[in-house]
């Protein structure tokens, strides 16, 4: 019987699956085919508990020889399919576990193939072992790019995990290296007549095994401060969180949390900006009270407030705002506020047909017909509404920021749920309507004074007004 070990697991406990995963197997003594791999799925945030996920794959030797073989396999590609959307999302709901959308925690098993006499293959499921658990996010890393302890290091996403270590060699990070998942670069623009749903920031999380405490502080352009603390995180759940940073929200919790007492200080009695600006900022804290800071969180994220009672779809304005899977797993938004046009296509396919007529009773000559009824008819018809948006002046670092917007594979735009936009300060009536961006008709272009501007076309997701006869 054959000795092995697993030699190399998942190479943290938060790994992409937009690059490999790669596990090697170690036969020690004796000759092995080869090994199945068995993936297992989390049933559930924070159980522990483990399901089949009926996904079986080959494990192959990657050297040559009979000793001392050495097996690997790349499982990314099987977790990807487990990230999921969820319903929380597109209904707009601010307190939901995001879990499945952003994030999946699973084991591999793995069963050595052994060779019977006869030549034939055996899987022993006799002498079975699993992996540690690993979490996985559909988070995009650059080949320039070092995101480890380790050093050097594109593959690792250490410095995206917040709170505690990612289980490699160079255990904790200095927090000024920590971040968010998302490019999304300051002064981010925030309509108030858009509401609070999809105005999101997130980031990753491991829990530490200490007291802590995750303090979200916001802070406006004239120096008050809110401090929002969640509950001690020390049996918390690894994984995305996901932080509501509209104004109106955070002036919701800080009523909730001070038994209705308004603080006014983003968004007045009367609806209206009572700041020009704000900043986010995440720090965890070992006491309660959020006094006392012993790990930190990404920079502070700086966004803008903007109040127009006439935005979104009203006579005269093209302001649309777009929202988007970004390359770190997270979500995004902008607000294009240039140039709108829209455009219809129009496609169908007709057939002939006889009309229908009758003989007169007399057998004579004259016939009986509908006149008005169609010889040629329409057997279906489809339309196509699509959109050219040419946006406002944008910094250069902005303009790169929503190239993500153009790659995205999920990108929405906010509507109203009638199609035509009443602004009302929360957006209970606002839902996403999906869009498919035209790849191929993106163009930026750059001004000498550092000033970009973006074009594209997207078009509906779901066909409209289709007719069928």
């Amino acid at each position: 019987m054959a000795t092995w070990i697993i030699n190399r697991e998942a190479h943290g406990k938060h790994v992409t699956c937009q690059r490999p995963i790669v596990m090697e197997l170690w036969v020690l003594s004796g000759y092995l085919a080869g090994f199945e791999g068995t993936l297992l799925i989390e049933d559930g945030p924070g159980t522990n508990q483990y399901a089949d996920t009926n996904v079986r794959f080959n494990v192959y030797q990657k050297n040559s020889g009979t000793t001392n073989q050495l097996f690997e396999c790349n499982v990314a590609e099987y977790c990807r399919q487990y990230i999921k959307n969820q319903n929380f999302w597109y209904q707009g709901n601010w307190c939901a576990s995001p879990n499945v959308m952003f994030n999946r925690k699973f084991q591999v098993r793995f069963s050595p193939v052994t060779v019977a006499p006869d030549g034939t293959l055996n899987v022993d499921y006799t002498d079975e072992q699993t992996t540690e658990a690993f979490n996985v996010i559909p988070l995009n890393t650059q080949v320039w790019e070092n995101n480890s302890t380790e050093g050097g290091d594109y593959h690792r996403i250490d410095f995206y995990v917040n709170n505690g270590s990612n289980g490699g060699a160079g255990g904790t990070f200095d927090s000024s290296y920590a971040k968010y998942l998302s490019n999304m670069p300051d002064l981010n623009e925030v309509y108030l007549d858009y509401g609070y749903p999809w105005v999101q920031l997130s980031l990753l999380e491991q829990n530490s095994g200490t007291n802590r405490y995750r303090r979200i502080r916001t802070t406006t352009d004239s120096g008050a401060t809110f401090d929002m603390m969640s509950n001690n995180l020390n049996t918390a759940v690894d994984g995305v969180v996901m932080m509501d940073v509209s104004p109106m929200m955070i002036e919701f919790l800080y009523a909730w949390i001070n038994s209705g007492t308004q603080w006014n200080q983003l968004v007045d009695a009367s609806g209206n900006a009572a700041a020009d600006w704000y900043t986010v900022k995440v720090d965890y804290t070992s006491d309660a009270a959020g006094t006392n800071v012993v790990k930190g969180g990404p920079p502070a994220k700086k966004f803008v407030i903007k109040k127009d009672v006439a935005c979104g779809n009203q006579a005269g304005k093209n302001e649309t705002m777009f929202v988007f899977r970004n390359m770190r797993g997270g979500m995004d938004w902008f607000i294009a506020k240039g140039k709108k046009e829209k455009s219809v296509e129009i496609s169908g396919l007709t057939y002939n047909k006889h009309t229908q007529y009758n003989r007169a009773s007399d057998n004579g000559s004259n016939f009986l017909t509908r006149v008005g009824e169609h010889s040629t008819t329409n057997l279906w018809n489809d339309r196509k509404d699509s959109f050219k948006v040419f946006s406002q002046p944008l910094t250069r670092d902005k303009a790169e920021w929503l190239e993500e917007l153009i790659i995205s594979p999920q990108v929405w735009i906010v509507e109203n749920q009638d199609g035509i936009f009443e602004p009302n300060g929360n957006g209970s009536d606002n839902i996403l309507v999906a869009i498919v961006i035209d790849k191929g008709s993106y163009a930026i272009y750059n001004t000498e004074e550092n000033v970009s501007y973006l074009e594209f076309n997207y078009y509906y997701s779901e066909p409209t007004l289709t007719q069928k006869n």
